[in-house]
């Protein structure tokens, strides 16, 4: 019987030194200790961490140990961890924080290991391929010799996503130096 007094069998915990120094080296490993300026001594303390120690899903998947770190800052940022021959992996990371499409890049860099500078040149690659389109609409439509609602709805659409390109690349380009 589960009270106030008993816990859960699956009831979390908190985590151990070892898991700590685990996840900071994962945090280091990904360059996040670095990029949020984390030092090794208190780190922790700005984050939410429990780990279940027999975590078990439904069906096939996972059983073992798996810990959930809740980020400092949003409470929709967090990272699930699990253990594989003892060593911490990330399992996955979530972090909507808003729906601007610098986010959804800077999450994109640190889940796949890619540079912003790669992923500036996706942005500007997709900005020019929305040009494009728009340039294709605009043909279509002239063609139509109407202004189809259908045809100005795809431009309005392709607009906005380049518009977006436009102010990720602006809010994620390094400052130009100064002359």
């Amino acid at each position: 019987m589960t009270n106030l007094i008993t816990p859960p069998a699956n009831a979390p915990r908190s985590g151990t030194e070892q898991e700590l120094q685990q996840i900071w080296h994962w945090l280091q490993e990904s360059g996040l200790a670095e990029q949020y300026s984390l030092e090794q001594e208190a780190w922790h303390t700005g984050y939410w961490i429990c780990v279940f120690d027999d975590y078990c899903t439904g069906s096939p998947g996972y059983c073992g140990k798996l810990a959930y770190m809740i980020w400092d800052g949003m409470p929709d940022a967090c990272t699930v961890f699990v253990w594989k021959d003892g060593r911490i992996h990330e399992y996955a990371s979530h972090a909507d924080c808003g729906n601007s499409l610098s986010n959804d890049l800077a999450i994109a860099a640190r889940l796949k290991n890619e540079s912003i500078t790669q992923l500036l040149k996706l942005a500007r690659t997709f900005k020019s391929a929305c040009s494009e389109r728009i340039g294709v609409l605009e043909v279509e439509r002239k063609a139509a010799f109407a202004d189809t609602e259908d045809i100005n709805d795809q431009i309005d659409h392709w607009e906005t996503l380049r518009r977006r390109c436009t102010e990720t690349i602006e809010q994620n380009s390094p400052p130009l130096p100064m002359e």
